[in-house]
């Protein structure tokens, strides 16, 4: 099964603060739950949410659950290379002292969120506190903040100066911002 891992621990073993994706066969940060089966432990994925602020706002495995939020100290900017002519830069989350950050937070399923880390190879993956922007989603949850995680841009891939992104992109990126509701001048800076 793709959602759970066995292994052996001796009894009275404290729970781990770290999980390891059977699918990424790696540790991230401590998003799972973990539950005792008899001797054996079993680490139950839960769906990873995730802070998202590039095309995946657009794309249908993110239009399932999915709530606008902000990162406060952080900011967008087009300074992840990208292919000359055709796509010169990309969208990277950076540390911003002041600023804000606008995206989405969503929930993948296990396979999608596999394939977006091993996708995503400019960015570290990093673990964020995003506040919700509307108030029904808080009461929802019960909480304006989720635990998730989110896309770093590497310094190794980023331009030396913020770029032009293609029109492509940028329509895709004011897509994304219009159908979840970011606030109107986000949209207008990807228009």
């Amino acid at each position: 099964e793709h959602d759970r891992k066995q292994s052996r621990q001796p009894r009275g073993h404290t729970k781990q603060k770290t999980c390891t994706s059977i699918l990424l066969d790696r540790e991230l940060p401590p998003l799972c739950n973990k539950r005792e089966a008899g001797d054996a432990w079993v680490t139950i994925a839960a769906m990873p949410k995730v802070f998202v602020y590039g095309a995946q706002m657009i794309h249908p495995e993110s239009l399932g659950a999915a709530w606008p939020a902000k990162l406060e100290d952080h900011a967008v900017r087009f300074v992840a290379r990208g292919l000359p002519i055709f796509e010169p830069v990309f969208a990277g989350l950076e540390a911003a002292a002041g600023e804000t950050a606008y995206g989405v937070v969503v929930e993948f399923s296990d396979a999608t969120w596999a394939a977006l880390v091993r996708h995503e190879v400019g960015y570290q993956i990093i673990e964020v506190e995003a506040e919700l922007l509307e108030a029904d989603h808080a009461r929802e949850l019960g909480t304006a903040t989720l635990v998730c995680f989110a896309f770093h841009l590497r310094s190794r891939q980023r331009t030396k100066s913020e770029g032009r992104p293609s029109a492509r992109y940028a329509r895709k990126l004011a897509a994304g911002a219009r159908a979840h509701g970011l606030p109107r001048a986000v949209i207008e800076r990807y228009e």
